[in-house]
């Protein structure tokens, strides 16, 4: 369903607005667009991130093969095959050529799952490598709740940091903890206030699990030498860390800890900063049950196996030939990442997105480059029509070259060719990355009736 306009000079006058949490190529939370441009066989829109506002998605459809030349098929410069693996014996993935990412947690992604390497998981058989996501139906862990951020100087001048009542802010979630905005579950006590913030850190969730948001101006730690946070936790002596960090320097930060005292009421802790070194402090992390991981089973378990350390190469043809699960909050993704990361970081390292898809939109296959000033949703991306993604294999395909990458779905190019240069992180040793995630920043709203899915992938091969 299409409807609807927006004022006057906004924006070309026209939005299409999707019923029932409709969405146009990538799940964003979004089902309205603005029309930036049309034509007969063009349509530019724009949707802003309902959990970042202040990030805005483009989106450019066209009838024309999105090969930016009008070359419809890849003519390769390498044929020689030089490493692959065929998955044709079953068990576990060969030791030789794959290991595992294990943990809970998104890395940043806000995503729901619990990597293991567990059979049930991920295992080769009957020819295939089959990455299994499962629901284990036990959504539970660990919940406190937070208020009122507050920094305290002498003579108890205050200055407040959030109190969660207007704009939420933007998390950053990690290692299987998550924070939200919601209302206030316990107005007893010392907190009446309306809006709280909640941390949910799930069973299984690493003991480092937490949550970080940004501050629009650093911390005055001149004037204020202490920060108070009224809390609420199911237990006493709950360890709750502070961690202010500054965002452009992750090495410059001051770490607190303070314990609770009371169970299931609202208490206030302070954190005292007055040691803090001189640095700028522009951003906040929180854990809660720091050192702590719930016990039970994670909601929601998949798989993560990688190359790193065992194959990693430079410039090539990248083969894979897939089948995709279709469930709703599943996110399965085919890509490579830049072998220096532990080094550089991300996105200095380079990711290359071989394939992403999204069960909740289950006909579309994209890929993507990430480096640095294109990376998250500002990444160089594009995305093609495969109604039979989920029911039949396709191949997936990327040629990296030095001067250029361009990917190929069955023998289509889909995305226009990249320029590669020096100036790119593209020019070192990757290693590959096969997983399925669920929910998270891209996989969205997972289905509340979720049990299990599977990506079978049938071969991976490198031509050089």
């Amino acid at each position: 369903m299409v409807s609807g306009n927006v004022p006057e000079g906004e924006t070309t006058g026209t939005q299409m607005d999707f019923s029932d949490g409709g969405f146009m190529s990538y799940y964003v939370g979004s089902s309205s667009y603005e029309v930036l441009s049309i034509s007969e066989d063009l349509l530019y829109v724009r949707t802003y991130d309902s959990e970042n506002p202040d990030l805005a998605w483009y989106l450019r459809f066209t009838s024309e093969a999105a090969t930016g030349g009008g070359e419809e098929s890849l003519e390769t410069v390498y044929t020689n095959l030089v490493w692959s693996d065929e998955f044709d014996v079953d068990g576990a993935p060969n030791p030789v050529n794959w290991t595992y990412d294990l943990g809970a947690g998104g890395w940043g992604n806000g995503e729901a799952q619990d990597y293991t390497s567990n059979p049930e998981n991920v295992k080769v058989e009957d020819g295939m490598l089959k990455i299994t996501a499962i629901g284990s139906g036990d959504a539970s862990g660990t919940k406190h709740y937070y208020d009122d951020i507050t920094l305290v100087g002498a003579g108890g001048a205050i200055s407040e940091v959030e109190n969660f009542e207007g704009t939420a802010p933007v998390f950053t979630n990690f290692g299987g903890a998550s924070s939200s905005v919601i209302d206030n579950p316990d107005t007893t006590g010392e907190n009446t206030s309306t809006k709280v913030g909640e941390s949910l850190k799930t069973n299984g969730a690493e003991i480092w699990g937490g949550s970080f948001f940004d501050t629009s101006t650093p911390l005055d730690l001149s004037t204020y030498s202490t920060i108070s946070i009224k809390t609420w936790s199911p237990t006493v002596g709950a360890v709750i860390r502070l961690k202010i960090e500054n965002q452009a320097n992750d090495q410059e930060f001051f770490e607190v800890d303070a314990n609770t005292t009371v169970s299931e009421a609202w208490e206030t802790l302070t954190f005292d900063l007055s040691t803090a070194p001189a640095f700028t402090y522009d951003r906040v992390v929180l854990f809660f049950d720091f050192g702590v991981s719930p016990v039970g089973n994670a909601a929601y378990t998949s798989a993560r196996i990688k190359s790193e350390n065992l194959y990693e190469f430079t410039y090539g043809r990248v083969e894979v030939r897939a089948k995709l699960p279709s469930a709703g909050g599943t996110w399965p993704a085919l890509w490579a990442l830049g072998a220096n990361f532990d080094e550089v970081g991300w996105p200095a390292s380079g990711e290359i997105d071989i394939m992403e898809h999204v069960g909740n939109n289950s006909n579309i296959v994209s890929s993507a480059l990430h480096y640095p000033g294109n990376s998250g949703g500002n990444a160089v991306t594009n995305s093609t029509a495969l109604p039979t993604a989920t029911s039949e294999f396709h191949n997936y395909t990327v040629e990296w070259t030095p001067d250029s990458i361009k990917f190929v779905v069955d023998d289509e190019l889909i995305h226009t060719s990249f320029v590669n240069s020096i100036d790119t992180p593209f020019n070192n040793n990757f290693f590959f990355i096969m997983n399925i995630a669920m929910g998270g920043s891209l996989g969205g709203v997972i289905d509340p009736a979720f049990t299990e899915d599977t990506m079978e992938v049938d071969y991976i091969r490198v031509y050089q």
